[in-house]
């Protein structure tokens, strides 16, 4: 019984790392294409950039850098 609870625990767990990858290679891939500056950025990988991208959206909507930080809360007062 152990050693069947085991085996698939391992097989869940190799299930969910693939599936982990694939949705890592989408996010990248996604934001490539919509950001690809992004991911130029030191420090900011596919999720980072998901992120960005997500809670932002498409940056072309803001007139200036200063309403992009106000936005986004990281204006300095």
């Amino acid at each position: 019984m152990q050693v069947r609870l085991a085996c698939e625990l391992v097989s869940s767990c190799r299930s969910l790392n693939r599936a982990v990858t694939e949705l890592d290679q989408e996010l990248e891939r996604r934001s490539a294409e919509i950001a690809p500056a992004l991911l130029k950025l030191p420090g900011c990988a596919a999720v980072t950039a998901a992120k960005l991208l997500a809670e932002i959206g498409p940056v072309h909507r803001f007139r200036s850098d200063a309403q992009l930080a106000r936005h986004s809360g990281v204006a300095p007062l």
